[in-house]
């Protein structure tokens, strides 16, 4: 049964917005950037991949849409669910590549990596067997790492304060990445640096 939740739009910079969503296993985020003819658009995908039932990156695509502003979120739901969905449902059931290349704008990436941890997240896609913090932290670096950044820590660190509205130490990442690393629920990895 899939449950779509609409998490609307915020912009990120002059002709920049981000479009967000999460349509169950399924985290989409779109970038669009304002042009003389519609917008270019960048979708993000991650979703339950088959093969070890966790989060990853599973497709980009870039194309311009030629549709005026007040009609793009309604035309890009649309999209979704006529066209990219599948494409996402063939992702998932497939190894798919590892990374995300990394030939978008930092800003973007930083958009797009922020909500898709934030919708598996609210999705519970986190919450492994064992329901450990251990098994969580593990599955967010997985994710981390499909999405192309070498400090995958940092950035959990990052998420970790900002959705508990609280400090997480670097230690405890570590600490947990290091016990994750040992139970075999990742490869070896960098420790966060203190700030």
């Amino acid at each position: 049964m899939n449950s779509f939740y609409d998490f609307g739009e915020v912009e990120l910079a002059d002709r920049l917005r981000i479009y967000k969503w999460a349509d169950t296993p399924f985290a989409v985020s779109v970038v669009c950037e304002s042009m003389p003819y519609g917008f270019a658009t960048e979708w993000v995908v991650s979703g339950i991949r088959e093969l070890d039932n966790s989060p990853n990156f599973l497709l980009k695509i870039q194309m311009v849409v030629d549709l005026q502003r007040s009609e793009l979120e309604d035309s890009l739901h649309l999209i979704w669910v006529q066209s990219i969905r599948q494409l996402a449902i063939y992702a998932s059931k497939n190894v798919g590549i590892e990374t995300l290349p990394t030939s978008m704008k930092k800003i973007a990436k930083e958009a797009h990596m922020g909500w898709h941890l934030s919708a598996h997240d609210r999705m519970e896609h986190f919450i492994g067997a064992d329901n450990t913090q251990t098994q969580r932290t593990a599955r967010m670096f997985n994710l981390v790492k499909s999405f192309g950044y070498a400090q995958a820590p940092s950035v959990i660190l990052d998420y970790e304060s900002w959705s508990s509205h609280g400090t997480v130490l670097p230690s405890t990442v570590n600490r947990r990445l290091h016990m994750a690393r040992q139970a075999g629920l990742i490869p070896n990895y960098k420790p966060a640096k203190d700030s």
